[in-house]
């Protein structure tokens, strides 16, 4: 079959194309010579220019350069003196905020390779990464101790960084650590039913945050959010990019605040770089109105989901002009290798935004074969060949040869074969496609649907199972898991949804579960994707009988959970999360609840009482304010039951009585 190259364009530099706007301070450009040194020794080389700057603040405490380098190289001290010089990987279980950030630092300051648990995730995944990496020694604080103790199950020691004496051990660390020496571990989704591990070394991480550097302009008086994982690539991402230039952090815990917090955060912590995935910011977005200036916000920048000709709207509609739409796109193993700015007269004809141009040093190349290698608009799979990216899967060597292609002429380049689809239009700008796998991008994280598949295969009573997508019109792409039982009864929705969640992180839980007597094949006797019926919005299979809502809280309540969950009943004790819940469902609820009933809940609130009953009874907590919510909920289960009609005839009747009244 023909097989053709078509190489993309690097960023044109011509007026038709917006650029970003500088923070208004004078920027040093991030040199490609600063890419040929350790993390650890920029980091140093930024403490000393801006040791009394802010570094990380978070609600709970605030740390400059000077401290967040002193904090590490405590902990650095701690490293050497339990584990010498074992070049091995050490593993972080630890809230994020200013101690994750100086352990994190401390790691990469002796010469070790950083590996970040998030605590969030279910123990027998971060087990399994704690058993794989190889780790000799993991840094965890007052509130993770105890896990990470089972974790490790007494395999290697456990240090507690907050039991840690402020003046224990003085002095710096100073050990020499080589660009190309290994950095970090990053585990993402794997087909085989396990996570596995993409390796960074400092070189490829201080080219990537070179990347960012210079494309957004970040300087020292820059402060940027932080919203993703510190598991997670576009966690580390904001993290360098902050601390490797002098700017300030600001990890922000969405799942504890909520979208009502993060939007008064934004403006009062004067953010000047936000970075959310593309269905937290259509949330966002739609709770705003347009009434929020925010006066400090340059740059959004959107990434890890496809990017929609509906989001620029939502840009256009509620950030100021002095705002820029920056959108990347990329991988674990590659970082971004792709980027667009987009301001307010930027148009798009397409629905689908996502894409844009090469970014420098990065060799981005489109592979078409027959039919759609001769296509006007050329079509194939991308491929990344630079040095700057990820060296390998950790213990994985069959998968690194084929992902990861030496070039045989200039052997430090290699070529990441990313299986992702793209079309190349006729102005050089890239367009992405979709996936040439089963790889899908679920509320920005990267997962492949064999790992959940083969998951759900070890759970008793589980004969065949596929999971596919649906696409949301709000958050994206979903996933719905279809299978057949070899029981009668077979498990209900809520004991597969209990179970894959002790194996598998939340965003990677199946929305929704169908039961098939047996899944649709071809001919051929494979599988027919294609075939598999639409899954019903009725009352899923859950443990729990059907019990009405009793009042009209209760009743206000199930109706909006109904409707964001999308579907026709909920009784008052059901489980928002075994219905198919997450976190960026329940920040609609919490919205709706304050639109309909007029009442501030804290989101944390649905994570500590996830029924029904448990959320009307916190609504009502406040006596003062009881009486008028119940009134308002009387009257809205009223107008429910009424017919368009009968409102209007109500809402004429009610003007006429007060247009009548004294005057």
């Amino acid at each position: 079959m023909q097989e053709r190259r078509f190489a993309l364009q690097t960023s044109p530099k011509r007026a038709n194309r917006p650029s970003c706007p500088g923070c208004g301070h004078a920027f040093s450009q991030f040199e490609k010579s600063d890419v040929e040194q350790s993390i650890p020794a920029r980091f140093s080389e930024q403490a000393r220019q801006h040791s009394q700057r802010l570094a990380v603040k978070t609600h709970r405490d605030e740390l400059t350069y000077d401290a967040v380098n002193e904090a590490a190289d405590r902990i650095a001290q701690i490293i050497l003196l339990l584990r010498g010089t074992v070049e091995a990987p050490i593993i972080t279980l630890i809230e994020p905020g200013a101690v994750a950030v100086a352990s994190m630092l401390a790691i990469w300051k002796v010469g070790r390779i950083w590996v970040s648990l998030d605590p969030s995730h279910p123990p027998a995944r971060n087990a399994y990464i704690a058993s794989d990496s190889q780790a000799t020694l993991v840094l965890t604080d007052n509130k993770n101790s105890a896990l990470a103790a089972e974790l490790v199950g007494g395999r290697c020691p456990t240090v507690n960084i907050d039991e840690i004496e402020t003046h224990f051990f003085g002095g710096g660390v100073h050990l020499e650590t080589r660009p190309d020496a290994l950095a970090c571990i990053i585990y993402t989704s794997g087909s085989s039913g396990r996570p596995k591990g993409v390796v960074h070394s400092h070189r490829s991480l201080l080219h990537l945050t070179m990347r960012h550097t210079n494309a957004l302009q970040i300087c020292a008086h820059d402060r940027l959010a932080l919203l993703a994982s510190f598991s997670h690539i576009a966690g580390v991402v904001d993290i360098l990019r902050a601390l490797l230039n002098g700017a300030a952090l600001f990890p922000f815990d969405f799942k504890a605040r909520g979208i009502f917090e993060l939007r008064d955060w934004l403006i009062q912590q004067e953010i000047t770089i936000y970075h959310p995935t593309p269905s937290l910011f259509r949330r966002f977005a739609e709770v705003l109105n347009g009434e929020q200036p925010f006066p400090d916000l340059r740059v959004i920048h959107l990434g890890g989901d496809t990017i929609l000709k509906r989001d620029v709207e939502l840009y256009r509609t509620n950030f100021a002009s002095n705002c820029i739409l920056f959108c990347g796109f990329g991988s674990t193993e590659a970082g971004i290798v792709i980027h667009d700015f987009i301001d307010k007269e930027t148009c798009f004809t397409s629905e689908i935004v996502s894409g844009g141009y090469a970014v420098p040093d990065m060799d981005v190349f489109l592979i078409g074969q027959g039919d759609e290698a001769q296509a006007k608009t050329p079509t194939g799979e991308i491929a990344v060949r630079s040095r700057y990216v990820a060296l390998e899967y950790w213990r994985r060597p069959e998968l690194t040869r084929e992902k990861f292609t030496v070039d045989p002429i200039a052997s430090e380049e290699r070529t990441y074969w990313t299986g992702d689809k793209g079309c190349l239009g006729p102005d050089g700008r890239f367009r992405y496609i979709g996936r040439e796998d089963f790889q899908v991008k679920i509320r920005g994280y990267r997962v492949d649907v064999s790992e959940i598949e083969i998951g759900a295969l070890k759970l008793d009573g589980i004969k065949v199972a596929v999971v596919v997508t649906a696409e949301d019109d709000d958050f994206g792409s979903r996933l719905i898991m279809y299978y057949s039982s070899d029981k009668r009864p077979g498990p209900s929705s809520t004991a597969l949804r209990q179970s894959l969640s002790e194996m598998l992180p939340d965003y990677m839980i199946p929305s929704q579960f169908v039961r098939l007597e047996r899944l649709p094949l071809t001919p051929s006797g494979k599988l027919d994707r294609r075939a598999l019926p639409q899954p019903n919005e009725g009352r899923p299979e859950v443990e729990s009988e059907y019990v009405a809502p009793r009042t009209p809280v209760e009743e206000v309540v199930a109706g909006i959970w109904a409707n964001v969950l999308g579907v026709d009943q909920v009784g008052i004790g059901d489980n928002f999360f075994r219905l198919g819940g997450h976190s960026l469902l329940a920040t609609q609820v919490i919205s709706r609840l304050r639109d309909e009933l007029g009442v501030e809940v804290p989101l944390r609130s649905l994570f500590e009482g996830p029924t029904v009953t448990k959320l009307a009874a916190q609504i009502l907590g406040d006596p003062a304010e009881r009486a008028n919510i119940e009134e308002v909920a009387q009257l809205l289960t009223t107008l429910e039951r009424l017919s368009d009609e009968e409102v209007a005839m109500k809402l004429s009747a009610r003007s006429s009585l007060k247009e009548g009244g004294p005057k």
